[in-house]
């Protein structure tokens, strides 16, 4: 009786969780900006995620236009000549086919560059068919938006299963840590044998 009353008062919570949340959907909740270690609080960071999937989205699209606007310095002047050697119609193509093969991403929360400067990195971890990238964007602020100064990507292993598949099982091929040899296990032996 006790398991009853017990999933039916769980079920109940859940229910009025439920309930809550969906009441709430499309608010938006508001906390006092929190000071982070480098000297910034959270609120001057607000933006800064945004930005780079305006141009994860733009890259999708193709939009070039859009894509060079948000970087900037020397990041944006190698993009730019890359662009005139190739040509903007292949860059556009190149941006799209990116996109179409990244399966999935997820965009971490900015994090404070340094003490007292307006610079912020934003990691995207993506995930391909056959492998997992993680990408750094090192942003600016430039007024009252952020603009990328640059990028760092490391490509992470490719994994033994492709994302999505089956899980399999392997058998371990034995203890992970060898079992010490106990001095004392003769004597054990010897005297928990019965005369």
């Amino acid at each position: 009786m006790k398991r009853v009353a017990s999933a039916i008062a769980a079920v109940a919570i859940m229910g009025a969780v439920l309930w809550l949340g969906r009441a709430q959907t499309g608010s938006t909740v508001v906390l006092a900006p929190a000071a982070s270690p480098g000297g910034t609080s959270d609120s001057d960071l607000t933006g800064a995620s945004e930005r780079v999937e305006t141009l994860l989205a733009d890259a999708a699209r193709g939009d070039v236009d859009a894509y060079l606007a948000a970087f900037s310095g020397p990041a944006r002047a190698r993009l730019q000549q890359q662009t005139d050697e190739r040509g903007r119609s292949e860059l556009a193509d190149e941006l799209r086919r990116a996109a179409r093969a990244r399966r999935s991403h997820a965009t971490f929360e900015p994090e404070p560059e340094n003490r007292g400067t307006a610079a912020a990195r934003v990691t995207v971890e993506s995930t391909y068919l056959d492998h997992v990238e993680r990408q750094t964007f090192r942003l600016v602020r430039e007024g009252s938006g952020w603009s990328i100064a640059d990028v760092e990507t490391a490509r992470d292993h490719v994994p033994p299963n492709l994302p999505g598949a089956a899980a399999t099982y392997q058998e371990p091929e034995g203890p992970p840590v060898p079992l010490a040899a106990d001095p004392n296990a003769s004597n054990r032996d010897e005297t928990t044998q019965d005369p």
